[in-house]
């Protein structure tokens, strides 16, 4: 980032002039102040603003590397200055960052300076404190310490508008929720605030404690909704900016219906700017309005494709009530490319998308791997409803036993693959271990251990996994094998009372259950598809009894063969997954297998 001046000059002139006289009045541009100062300034000899990183606009660091802060103190710094990342939530965690000789002078001219955050550092999302002379600035939630992998999540949050009539207040449920998806970022795309809601201010503080329930950083953008000059003292100096998630870029643009892209040459001049210097990296722009209009622009110049092409890939997240009907602006991202297109239903129980239900979607970014020289793509998800997912373990998650279960649950039609869950340990024998789960992370905390938990669950779908530090038990002897066509054909059927069902063939689907271990083992299977449990017959010839579950004595190396009965299935057409269950021991994981059922024609 350049230096402050130079960084407001570079977005749009409509927005600055009143971005500017907004933030004369308020005296202030962003950062969570302690209790004694004002919000986003703190007062001494003079006053201390941190400009960057900030709520909305969040720096994404890995340990042991460094991050661009910009703030800007008045009169003269001493040198009693201090920069620390603090996390206050339990298990809380305090950081020193060392400042260099010439921070000082950075400071007096509101110049970018770089901090380098310690390798030890834990990963996890920070407030970041300036203290300049005992005057002290927060930005809360602005610093997120992470090792971006080779897929990088993204969670899509649109239109909260929290203060109207259907959704007073934000939801701590749709934060935990979306806590269980292992993001590593969270894009909102604006309307965060209710036009209606009393008490716009309230509302905004309100959004900054809620966004500190979150795991993930968040990227916001500016809705039409949104009060500028509140958006600006909360979220981001600027509308317009950009972040690197690892190799993907983030473009923010300012595009709604009070501020209309179309007309401000200055910030598409930016944009321009922004996407040439990219290069090849994936680009995610994101924008309240649907209208992908930046693209609309470029085409009419007869540049869309040229400028979208040198991105390994393109994404364009907009905000709006509703899921993207895949009709609306077609022949513009046609004309764009391969790029891809998402709008996400309301992400809380407002009324305007006709649902009144929370809504999050899930994209994934796939980074390029060498080996199989496959590029990088986004997987857009589909949309899910918050209640969807949860996990709870069966004892208190305090740090205090030294072995817990953990249950996790997905109703949705979507597979997560990653569910993650951290789990706090008491220390005892061993470091943590898992059966049925991978430990992706360990901090140690002196007293307890954190342990961070990924769980892979299929759509519709259950598992108990265990955790613990104390010696791990034997591992379940089982392994599952499943044939089955990646489609299953359903004939339509009708019973005389008109209920629907589709018919299978007899024999298209295998389970092989083996005994792998050097002891008799019992285990009971279940078998479901999409959620339902199927009946199954036993033996190599499938001409067993039809059962719901038995329970089986498997003696080593022995395999036994389950064929489920396809002769009356009710499941919805399309993509889902066969899954067995094998109770009987504390690990109850579904070996699955994806399929796409087909009901006739």
């Amino acid at each position: 980032m350049q230096h402050w001046s130079r960084f407001i000059r570079r977005t749009s002139r409509a927005w600055c002039g009143r971005a500017i006289a907004g933030l004369a009045c308020i005296g202030s541009l962003i950062g969570h102040a302690t209790a004694q100062t004002p919000a986003g300034r703190a007062h001494g000899d003079g006053e201390v603003r941190l400009l960057s990183p900030s709520l909305g606009r969040p720096a994404i660091v890995e340990p042991g590397e460094t991050f661009e802060v910009v703030a800007f103190a008045e009169g003269s710094p001493s040198k009693r200055i201090s920069v620390r990342l603090v996390r206050e939530r339990w298990p809380s965690v305090e950081l020193s960052l060392p400042v260099a000789p010439d921070f000082a002078s950075s400071l007096t001219e509101g110049a970018p300076a770089r901090l380098r955050v310690p390798p030890e550092a834990p990963p996890g999302i920070y407030d970041l404190r300036l203290d300049v002379d005992g005057r002290t600035v927060i930005a809360p939630h602005s610093v997120s310490v992470r090792t971006v992998g080779k897929r990088i999540r993204l969670v899509h949050l649109s239109d909260m508008n929290i203060g109207s009539l259907a959704a007073p207040e934000f939801d701590p449920r749709l934060a935990a929720e979306v806590n269980l998806l292992g993001a590593d970022l969270i894009v909102a795309t604006g309307d965060i605030i209710d036009v209606t809601h009393p008490n716009p201010e309230r509302g905004w503080r309100e959004f900054v404690r809620f966004a500190q329930l979150f795991d993930a950083p968040l990227v916001v953008a500016c809705g039409d909704h949104d009060l500028i000059d509140l958006y600006s003292r909360f979220v981001a100096p600027s509308p317009v900016g950009d972040l690197r998630v690892g190799p993907c870029r983030i473009i923010l643009l300012n595009d709604h219906i009070r501020s209309p892209l179309v007309g401000d040459a200055e910030q598409v001049r930016w944009a321009d700017r922004i996407v040439a210097s990219s290069g090849d990296a994936p680009i995610v722009f994101a924008v309240h309005a649907s209208r992908p209009n930046l693209f609309a622009i470029w085409r009419q110049r007869g540049a869309l494709r040229e400028n979208l092409s040198r991105a390994a890939a393109c994404l364009w997240v907009a905000g709006g009530a509703e899921d993207w009907d895949g009709v609306a602006w077609r022949d513009l991202m046609a004309a764009a490319g391969n790029v891809g297109y998402v709008a996400t239903g309301q992400a809380s129980g407002a009324l305007l998308g006709g649902r009144g239900a929370m809504r999050y979607r899930i994209v994934d970014l796939h980074l390029a791997e060498s080996a199989s020289g496959a590029k990088p793509h986004f997987e857009i998800h589909e949309p899910m409803d918050a209640g969807s997912l949860s996990c709870s373990t069966d004892v208190s998650n305090d740090g205090a036993a030294t072995r817990m279960a953990v249950w996790a649950r997905n109703g949705s039609a979507v597979a997560i693959d990653g569910m993650m869950k951290r789990v706090y340990l008491a220390k005892a024998d061993v470091p943590p271990w898992s059966q049925g789960a991978q430990i992706e992370r360990v901090v140690d905390h002196g007293r307890f251990w954190e342990a961070w938990l990924r769980i892979d669950v299929p759509d519709r779908a259950a598992a108990r996994v265990i955790v613990g530090t104390d010696e791990p038990p034997a591992s379940p002897p089982w392994a599952v094998r499943i044939e089955a066509p990646g489609t299953l054909d359903l004939e339509p059927r009708t019973t005389g009372e008109g209920v629907s069902y589709g018919r299978g063939p007899t024999g298209t689907v295998t389970i092989e259950i083996t005994n792998h271990g050097k002891q008799p083992a019992v285990t009971t299977p279940i078998i479901k598809l999409a959620g339902r449990r199927l009946a199954y017959r036993t033996g190599d010839d499938g001409r067993g009894s039809l059962v719901l579950l038995r329970r089986m004595r498997i003696e080593p190396n022995q395999t036994v063969r389950l064929r489920p009965d396809l002769s009356a299935i009710r499941v919805a057409p399309g993509p889902c997954t066969l899954q067995t269950y094998l109770l009987g021991s504390d690990v109850v994981v579904p070996h699955s297998r994806k399929v796409v059922v087909r009901v006739g024609d």
